[in-house]
């Protein structure tokens, strides 16, 4: 579909994993693409177009996070 989802679509998903007898899924992976995974057959259809430059930033992205995040817990 290309487009993000709408709450609406999220909160129907939780709606279902707390309600009453679905204490039995666990270990599940339930992607909520849109449909992206049917239409090409693929997840993530835009990491693969990211370039080596794109996926360096986005590590150092991920570790300045990680490093602000333990700076701010308490021991």
């Amino acid at each position: 579909m290309r487009r993000v989802g709408e709450m609406s679509e999220l909160q129907n998903l939780a709606t279902f994993l707390m309600a009453d007898g679905c204490e039995w899924l666990s270990g599940e992976t339930i992607a909520l693409d849109g449909a992206g995974y049917l239409a090409t057959g693929a997840y993530f259809t835009e990491l693969d177009k990211m370039s080596d430059a794109d996926w360096q930033k986005a590590r150092e992205l991920i570790k300045a996070q990680n490093d602000k995040d333990r700076a701010g817990r308490s021991a």
